[in-house]
């Protein structure tokens, strides 16, 4: 139904499904074995326009057979997008328009196997932040006759015997916990759970001094984060402090002038690193802005050579990119502290695409080529986008965050041995910078969204692009808050990284 979600293909004159399975357990979000060619009008998941109804579109699939899954193996869930034919997406011609969820993120169906099974109806959403005293309709069915009850924090709310219940749940004035359903017949038991948090005010005060935008180390086991967040309401810190469960405890302070929000975290151990989020409102998810490290559910398939033993993704906990903060990390050991630029008059750039230039398509990889790009008389080495980007392949025109180097080339310290290397051998090294547009994942364009664009009363985007040119989200560049990113962006890689 185009009408929904996002509802960005109403009208659409063709739609495909982009879809694939989850193999990996009942609240998984990451998908294997996709159907699907983006952007390209093959026929692959193409669906049919309903006679009656031009918004609604139809495929019909055997899922076993459809995504090729081996018998035995257990398919949980499907995952899927809509999108309209193209061709989009390509360097130079726009994107797709996308059908989602309201959300604008993968559309889920679960699936279940023969036997009994149960599962809420009502409400759609796993977690639920409400008003106090909010009355949650409650429905749940079963795949057969069984005793169905219902319970909030193992309080029994109401029990019935046939294949479907429903309840008015009144979550009261304050406080949180999960409601859970369980369905029995005969020696099976299945259960089901969704989680709920009743809004508070949120507390109004001025942040620590000398607190930034971002992270902010002020120990060994504590940090300081800050969010600029102008006309959002609440927000809750999620991650593995807090087994991503929002509570009252790690609901954000906000700055008298109401543009921050901030929350000391502590007892961190020192060195170990912490996936985290922040919950915008009730339903926005999205990492720091300002991280250098993030987490997403396709890091696993980047090689072992390039990022060993990376943090695992926290599936089934969240969705949507993950940032991570480390205490007490050790400081890179530069070789060469203050390098001596060639004169601009006299550079020999070498453009470089990590993907392309080495097989590995890693930075210590390129390290051992420096000599062949010194035989050349290359004194400046032009690097294509490196900071984090959408998936692992990429010229990196869509950067998603603008602090974090992407994994796909390699660790943080990797890139600045690279750089380090360079200045070594007597080059300069050129970071080629995308500050005028970035892709969905950055937090900015998620923040502030209206469904199908980013939204009028974004600090940070037009919802239409200003020129010709555009793709991905065009960046105001009139915007006070724009102006601010961006000098905060080139001042980090030319004082951390030392590019020149």
């Amino acid at each position: 139904d185009a009408t929904k979600g996002t509802s960005a293909l109403q009208n659409a004159s063709s739609v495909y499904m982009h879809a694939g399975v989850v193999l990996s357990g009942a609240t998984g979000t990451t998908w294997e074995k996709v159907v699907g060619n983006w952007g390209k009008a093959d026929g692959v998941g193409a669906m049919t326009k309903d006679a009656s109804n031009p918004n609604i579109w139809r495929i019909t699939i055997t899922p076993r057979s459809y995504f090729d899954v081996p018998a035995g193996q257990t398919v949980h869930r499907i995952g899927m997008v809509f999108r309209e034919a193209g061709p989009c997406g390509a360097t130079g011609q726009p994107t797709c328009k996308e059908g989602k969820s309201t959300n604008n993120g993968d559309i889920f169906v679960d699936l279940f196997a023969s036997g009994l099974q149960v599962n809420f109806t009502q409400p759609a959403d796993t977690f639920l932040l409400v008003e106090p005293n909010t009355v949650v309709n409650v429905q749940a069915t079963a795949s057969q006759t069984a005793t169905l009850t219902l319970f909030n924090n193992n309080q029994q709310l109401a029990q019935t015997t046939g294949a479907s219940l429903s309840f008015p749940f009144n979550v009261g004035a304050v406080g949180s916990g999960a409601v859970r359903i369980t369905a029995t017949a005969g020696n099976e038991t299945r259960e089901r759970q969704f989680r709920y948090l009743v809004k508070t005010p949120t507390v109004t005060a001025a942040a620590p001094a000398n607190i930034r935008d971002g992270i902010n180390y002020t120990g060994t086991t504590t940090a300081t984060l800050q969010l600029f967040a102008p006309l959002k309401q609440t927000v809750y810190l999620v991650g593995d402090f807090n087994d991503w469960t929002p509570s009252a405890d790690y609901q954000m302070r906000r700055t008298p002038d109401g543009n921050r929000c901030w929350l000391n975290v502590s007892n961190l151990t020192a060195g170990q690193e912490y996936g985290f989020q922040y919950l915008i409102d009730g339903n926005i998810r999205v990492g720091d802005p300002y991280c250098d490290k993030t987490l997403d559910p396709l890091d696993r398939f980047i090689p072992a050579f390039n990022y060993p033993n990376p943090k695992p993704y926290p599936t089934g906990k969240t969705t949507g990119t993950v940032s991570v903060l480390q205490t007490n990390q050790q400081p890179y050991a530069w070789r060469v502290p203050n390098f001596q630029r060639p004169a601009k008059e006299k550079l020999n750039v070498y453009e470089l695409l990590v993907r392309d230039f080495v097989g590995t398509r890693s930075y210590r990889t390129i390290i051992d080529t420096l000599p062949y790009l010194k035989r050349l008389g290359v004194n400046a080495i032009e690097l294509m986008p490196v900071m984090e980007f959408s998936g692992n392949d990429s010229w990196g025109y869509n950067p998603i965050y603008y602090f974090a180097p992407d994994k796909a080339y390699g660790t943080k310290n990797d890139l600045k041995a690279f750089v380090d290397a360079c200045h070594q051998n007597g080059m300069a090294v050129i970071l080629d910078m995308v500050l005028n547009q970035a892709d969905f994942e950055f937090p900015y364009v998620k923040m502030y969204w209206d469904g199908t664009k980013p939204a009028a009363n974004s600090p940070f985007f037009n919802p239409q692009a200003t020129h010709p040119f555009s793709v991905f989200y065009d960046f105001n560049h009139e915007s006070e808050a724009t102006k601010a990113l961006v000098d905060t962006v080139n001042r980090y890689w030319i004082r951390e990284y030392k590019f020149d």
